[in-house]
């Protein structure tokens, strides 16, 4: 279509509309005219044409004068095409002619000049001089892309034309390399401006920009050179001497005594302000260089800096010092300081409207929070600051930043981030230095890929004594890569980490002279040495713990970082089970999750799992070291780490079955005179009353510890005992070997004694440090099966007789003391009461053997009456609850059976009456001023009290709206509602919030008194006070079935809200809110339909505002949106009752209107004066929009409502073409 369009073009507009196409999308009728040659009158009549064939069209009123833009770029498209390379290279420089000549020197018109004089290969020193001119704008406006491109376009028109290239240019093309994360171009652009710059001031500038390139490509020692010589050419050398460190003080003294201008605070000016500056820009690389140095007298030097900071005043510079100067804070420790100097300094930079500063001080104050500790914050707010502020970012702070967001991922575990953030052109980075490639390709291991080839990385590496901290951390990237691939093999851990170890130590750095992450390094070469100290065996394990001590004592300084003391617990864990201590391991171990799950670390807690396994594998508890390697493995997994799952799975075999049952140990507990003679009574008086089972077994149990003296007494029955039986409670600890029952005895109850426990004990064993005697698993188990196979009681006075009669339990867990007796049931399996202490042998006798076995059929007896009484309780219940959910499937049924909101409730509460008695139902709802409002009514409430005002009741019903359920009953004071002539007394209110969107409540009242009980199902308060409704009120089982009845009225209710809004939503402009051409189309078909037959005339109206495309194109979308719902207010309150109104797309409405062709002009009138005749307030100012309107009227001939839709479309067309902003009526 478009190409049909520029086809039709008279044969003298296409080369003016083929020039405005290589000018731009947007471009001046005056420019056009200059270079496309013709005169203006001809350039007019060609755009007029172009125009006619909707190809441009004008940019509206108020944007600028006398300019055009294409309606699309594919039209510009089409007319490029039809011009040849040389044709176009011809326009472009026609264009930048023009535009030279009409002083096109600022701004963007520069930068499109520059542009044009590139694309038409103008001669080399013209295009060098204009390229040039762009670059140089484009630094200075922060685009730093752009000024690559054209310093690159000046360059090589420069070296076309033998132009020499001055400092200046050097040094902006550095900046825009820098500002693009290209150090190596950059450092080569600085160099050669050095070469060229004489001004020693200048100079010092140049060796600012130097260094921090440097910094960033982690050649510390030659930034630090170039600060050096910088600060020596701004005329301020750093002393030679031991005398730094005392004029670096007094330096700050007097910097700290500035503080107004009295005292010399912000009077620098002219060359000293300058001089200042530059001096200023020296002192914030070198301060932070030398603190990765650590080079601690030169660092106070910088620090000195804040004189010159105070000297220069409240500036930009001000405020970038100082928040550098935070962040060395927070190196330090000075966390509390630190955090308020961010937040008041990040406030400054923000007042400033520099974008750049505002991303400096978001990047600085993520290194000072990670300084301190704060990881996970940290890499959030990192992340978000790079995608966000990149191009403001220098190289050298930007590679800081990726690599401390790299760091912080590796270290916590987070590989996959981390990997993903180390990618090529992540974050528009497109390099990766030494260490950062090793870590990258560390990570990528770690997940299962292969990782990159090293050796031409290593290769890359400069030499220790030219920068030893870089190599430094080569040689800590290369010891974690190493031991990451030993993995969980504490023998690989061999001759490459020695030697590893041995060249970073030649680096002659200690853990209090480097900066706190790279105290890592300590940590992991002390892990290394750790696990040599592991899998070595005889005499060399006790030389290689030596060594490993003293390498965990040297690593103590890197616990100044939360993240970092995690790894030292691990390594202390790993150290004290190296020592043969793993209960002391244990300890530390639980320290060090709480850390790392606090910090977001899941490495360390991967850690901790396996070290804990072994730990417990070591003490012979096998279950729980299984358990805890299975949790390493599923951690292993989720993150994908394909080699540490392995080397968990290889380690604790996790793909066979477990062959051992976890065990633990008791303690010892204190013992008591034991009370015998009293025994049965005792028991039976309190079993008295008690029908639960478990409560039964509960109280004897605990008297039984209290008459015997124990430390603990169990009960045990078969697993299949019959579900009417005691026994059907199934639980952990089953015996091994011969039983008699159904199945193998399991724990029924169990009870320690009150001083050594004073709660029930859990049915499993859950303690991890086996030093408690509330572990249940640690019973005899032999003695049990013994004795419930043989049907005779047993009493062991010691641990050799335990042994004797061959329970091990008896002696790996020290039970002095045991006392087993069989438990008789009834028409049951019998079950067996277990009793043991650690406190002494031979505490139990015979006599107690007989007070034991009497207890055991008092036991039997009294849990086949609690279960016979419970199986009663359950049978009349489950009938009630049978009863109650027949109703609940009805009230479901009838809830499901609408789609209509406003008819849930009354449905539900229908169908619930059988289980939720009611005579009269109030919904109410409390607004603004707490006054509660009557908005439905249900049952025998009269329907003229919705709309009400219910007075003196909100403190009766407040705590309803509060969430909580209130209910009145007959000896409670009544309360009134609208809508019924009496007073209520039987009510229950129940918190309704999801069957409204503000807080609403459900009243239930009938006017019955209760019957079978206060929360029988005649009643509804339940068990409210006499006073009103009391703190038990609305606590009942009726309570409980109003609150399911209404769970499910509030599900169906969102169910048909929902269909209600997606339906309103399918048939309504979300915009306007009119009806959508769909929706319209069938309400407008159905009233036409309607009115044919009677005779009534219908007429269509269709509404088009103009040129809405130059709205949306000068102010944006948004404002095109304000516009259009404006008018659809507009068209709204133009119609007439009768009248449908809809949006049919973009900015076309459409009205179906009562009456003949007069009534339809006349609306059309109306809507188009509506329009004009007001300006549309917009958030970009008032704007006068016009609309066109085309009406027609049904013709009895062609009745069909898309007829009539068509002549109003074809009156619109004519209005269009008439010059807009009119209304055209279509007559029969």
């Amino acid at each position: 279509m478009i190409r049909r369009r520029v086809g039709a073009l008279d044969h003298s507009s296409l080369p003016v509309l083929c020039t405005a196409a290589a000018i731009g999308h947007q471009f001046d009728r005056t420019l056009l005219a200059v270079a496309a040659g013709v005169t203006p009158e001809h350039a007019r009549l060609a755009l007029a044409e172009a125009e006619f064939h909707q190809l441009v069209t004008p940019v509206p009123d108020g944007c600028a004068p006398d300019r055009w833009s294409f309606v699309h770029d594919c039209v510009r498209e089409a007319l490029l095409s039809t011009i040849s390379a040389d044709g176009l290279r011809e326009r472009h420089a026609a264009i930048a002619d023009a535009m030279e000549a009409s002083g096109a020197v600022h701004g963007p018109d520069l930068f499109a000049l520059a542009r044009h004089a590139v694309s038409g290969g103008l001669p080399a020193p013209r295009l060098y001089r204009l390229t040039r001119a762009a670059a140089e704008a484009a630094v200075a406006g922060r685009a730093p892309v752009e000024a690559e491109r054209m310093f690159r376009a000046a360059a090589q028109a420069a070296a076309r034309a033998d132009i020499g290239l001055d400092a200046a240019f050097e040094t902006g093309f550095g900046l825009a390399c820098s500002r693009i994360v290209q150090p190596h171009r950059a450092r080569a652009h600085f160099a050669r401006a050095l070469e060229l710059e004489n001004d020693p001031l200048a100079r010092a500038a140049l060796r600012a920009e130097a260094a921090g390139i440097e910094h960033g490509m982690r050649n510390y020692s030659a930034a630090a050179d170039h600060v050096r010589r910088g600060l020596a050419e701004a005329g301020r050398p750093i002393p030679g001497s031991v005398l730094v460190g005392p004029i670096a003080f007094g330096r700050m003294l007097c910097a700290l005594a500035m503080r107004w201008p009295a005292t010399g605070f912000g009077t620098a000016s002219g060359a000293a302000l300058r001089r200042y500056e530059t001096e200023l820009r020296l002192h914030e690389i070198g301060g932070v260089n030398a603190l990765f140095l650590f080079d601690i007298p030169t660092f106070l030097w910088h620090v000195g800096g804040l004189y010159v900071m105070k000297r220069v005043g409240f500036s930009e510079l001000f405020i970038r010092g100082n928040i550098i100067i935070n962040c060395a804070a927070a190196e330090l420790g000075c966390g509390r300081t630190t955090r308020r100097a961010i937040r008041t300094f990040r406030a400054l930079a923000e007042q400033t409207g520099n974008p750049a500063l505002v991303a400096e001080a978001d990047l600085y104050s993520c290194f000072a929070l990670q300084f301190l500790g704060e990881t996970t914050t940290v890499s959030d707010q990192l992340e978000a600051t790079l995608r966000r502020a990149a191009r403001w970012v220098d190289a050298s702070l930007y590679d800081d930043a990726v690599t401390a967001l790299a760091m912080n991922y590796s270290y916590r575990g987070l590989w996959r981030e981390g990997l993903a953030c180390l990618q090529p052109n992540a974050y528009g980075i497109d390099y990766v230095f030494n260490d950062i490639r090793i870590m990258r390709s560390r990570m990528a291991r770690s997940l299962g890929g292969a990782g990159e080839n090293l050796e031409p990385v290593l290769a890359a590496v400069p030499p220790a004594q030219e920068e030893a901290v870089r190599a430094f951390i080569v040689d800590h990237n290369l010891i974690e890569t190493d031991l990451e691939e030993a993995g969980l093999d504490s023998g690989a851990v061999g001759a490459t980490f020695d030697r590893l170890v041995a060249s970073a130590q030649d680096k002659g750095r200690s853990p209090w002279r480097s900066v706190k992450f790279h105290r890592h390094y300590w940590l992991v070469r002390a892990r290394g040495r750790l696990e040599q100290a592991r899998a070595a065996t005889g005499s060399e394990r006790a030389d290689r713990a030596r060594v490993a001590r003293r390498c965990l004592r040297e690593a103590l300084p890197a616990a100044a970082l939360p993240l970092f003391r995690a790894d030292l617990l691990v390594l202390k864990a790993i150290a004290e089970q190296v020592a043969g201590r793993p209960r002391r391991a244990l300890r530390w171990l639980a320290a060090a999750q709480y850390l790392s799950t606090r910090l977001d670390a899941p490495r360390i807690t991967f850690d901790v799992y396996v070290e804990r396994a072994r730990c417990l594998r070591s003490l012979g508890r096998e279950g729980q070291a299984r358990e805890e390697a299975e949790q390493a493995l599923s951690l292993a997994r989720g993150r994908g780490w394909t080699a540490r799952g392995r080397d968990v799975r290889r380690e604790f075999g996790l793909t066979e079955e477990a062959t051992s049952l976890a065990r633990g140990q008791g303690t010892v507990g204190l013992t008591r005179d034991r009370r015998r003679l009293d025994a049965l009574l005792r028991v039976s008086a309190a079993t008295t009353g008690a029908l639960d089972p478990d409560a039964v077994a509960d109280i004897v149990l605990t008297e039984i510890i209290d008459i015997l003296g124990a430390d603990r007494a169990l009960l045990l029955f078969p697993e299949n005992t019959t579900s009417t039986g005691p026994g059907s409670v199934t639980g952990p600890g089953s015996v091994t070997g011969p039983v008699t029952g159904d199945g193998p005895l399991v724990l029924h109850a169990g009870r320690a004694a009150r001083d050594a426990a004073a709660t029930d004990l859990p049915s499993t064993a859950e303690s991890s440090t086996a030093e408690s005697s509330t572990d249940l698993s640690s019973y005899a188990r032999s003695i049990v099966a013994r004795v419930h196979t043989d049907g005779r009681p047993l009493v062991v006075t010691g641990t050799a007789q335990g042994a004797a009669l061959g329970s091990e339990s008896a002696v790996q867990q020290g039970l002095r003391s045991i006392l087993a007796a069989p438990v008789p049931i009834e028409g049951g399996a019998p079950g067996v009461i277990y009793v043991d202490s650690q406190v002494a042998k031979g505490l139990f006798t015979e006599d107690d053997v007989d007070v034991l076995v009497t207890l055991a059929k008092q036991v039997g007896v009294a849990l086949r009456t609690a279960e016979a009484a419970r199986l009663q309780t359950r049978l009349a219940t489950e009938r009630r609850q049978r009863e109650l959910a027949e109703v609940l499937r009805d009230v479901a049924e009838q809830a499901g059976s609408t789609l209509r909101s406003s008819d849930v409730l009354r449905r539900v509460l229908a169908a619930a009456r059988p289980v939720l008695p009611h005579d009269d139902v109030w919904v109410l709802d409390q607004g603004a001023g707490s006054a509660i409002r009557v908005t439905e009514v249900h049952g025998d409430v009269d329907p003229r009290a919705v709309g009400s005002i219910v007075e003196h009741a909100g403190d009766v019903l407040g705590p309803a709206f509060a969430g909580a359920t209130v209910g009145g009953s007959p000896a409670a004071r009544p309360i009134r509602l609208p809508g019924v002539p009496e007073a209520l007394r039987n009510w229950l209110a129940l918190p309704a919030i999801a069957l409204r969107p503000v807080p609403a409540v459900v009243v239930l009242a009938t006017h019955h008194a209760a019957t079978g009980g206060a929360d029988g199902l005649g009643g509804l308060g339940g068990a409210g006070t006499a006073g009103g409704p009391g703190t038990e009120g609305g606590k009942g089982p009726q309570a409980e079935v109003a609150r399911m009845v209404l769970n499910t009225a509030a599900t169906a209710y969102d169910n048909a809200r929902l269909y209600e809004e997606a339906r309103h939503s399918a048939a309504t402009d979300p915009l306007t809110g009119l009806p959508n051409r769909r929706h319209f189309v069938e309400q407008a078909t159905v009233e036409a339909d309607a009115r044919l037959p009677a005779d009534r005339p219908t007429s269509a109206a269709m509404i088009d505002v103009d040129r809405f495309k130059q709205v949306n194109d000068l102010h944006g979308h948004a404002v095109g949106d304000e516009v259009l719902v404006e008018i659809a207010h507009r068209i709204e309150r133009c119609l007439r009752r009768g009248d449908l109104a809809g949006r049919l797309g973009g900015e076309e409405f459409a009205v179906l209107v009562t009456g003949g062709p007069d009534v339809a002009h006349a609306l059309g009138e109306r809507v188009r004066l509506a329009v004009c005749e007001r300006p549309v307030q917009t958030s970009a100012g008032p704007l006068h929009v016009t609309v066109s309107v085309g009406t027609a009227t049904v013709d009895p001939d062609e009745p069909s409502l898309a007829a009539v839709l068509a002549h109003a479309d074809q009156s619109l067309y004519a209005a269009k073409s008439a010059g807009r902003n009119q209304t055209v009526t279509a007559r029969p």
